[in-house]
């Protein structure tokens, strides 16, 4: 073989290689993500009925807001119980994390625990 064929044949297996190592690498990105993203859409769905509540708590403290005499007290009761109904939801959710979280590999685990980390870092919705 002459040099040119070498030297392209090298090249080209560099390249496959390559490419198989970053494809190989988003696969494992991507269903690590998928795992983390199925944790949260499970207890979403587990806890609609409870977030339903929540929600029609809420109109109802915004239907408060609207009245032409403002029942303070009532109001304050109101947000006092959509506060607590968060909070509980809130426990709830960390209870079902750490959970899943125990059941998972220390590898697997502290990736979690790491895009978590980068997620609660990146601006929130609305302040982009």
């Amino acid at each position: 073989m002459n040099k040119k064929i070498k030297l392209l044949l090298v090249t080209s297996l560099i390249l496959n290689m390559l490419l198989a190592g970053f494809l190989v690498g988003e696969h494992v990105r991507r269903q690590a993500r998928r795992e983390s993203s199925q944790i949260v859409r499970t207890f979403a769905e587990t806890y609609r009925v409870e977030r339903d509540q929540i929600a029609a708590e809420r109109a109802a403290a915004l239907a408060m807001l609207q009245q032409a005499e403002l029942d303070v007290d009532a109001y304050a009761a109101q947000v006092d119980k959509i506060s607590a109904m968060q909070e509980s939801l809130f426990k709830a959710f960390a209870i079902e994390m750490a959970d899943k979280l125990r059941a998972m590999p220390a590898a697997e685990r502290d990736a979690l625990i790491a895009r978590i980390k980068q997620r609660s870092a990146g601006p929130r919705r609305g302040q982009r």
